[in-house]
């Protein structure tokens, strides 16, 4: 992460704060709707806080069980 632990907790109580969701988990599959379209968004990175975007296995789990 580029700010840290520090960084992180900031990023995330000013999302909170304009009540933006966001991905809390690993394997957590977010729904967000707009104008009537839901989006499905799941986490990939190379920090080990959500799914590695190196495990191909996973995210064909994670997107099999996405609603839309």
């Amino acid at each position: 992460m580029d700010f840290g632990a520090v960084g992180f907790t900031h990023t995330v109580k000013n999302l909170e704060a304009k009540g933006i969701k966001k991905l809390d988990h690993e394997n957590q599959i977010l729904y967000l709707e707009a104008n009537q379209i839901t989006i499905d968004i799941i986490g990939f990175t190379t920090y080990g806080l959500y799914n590695s975007v190196h495990n191909l296995e996973t995210a064909k789990s994670l997107v099999g069980r996405s609603e839309t």
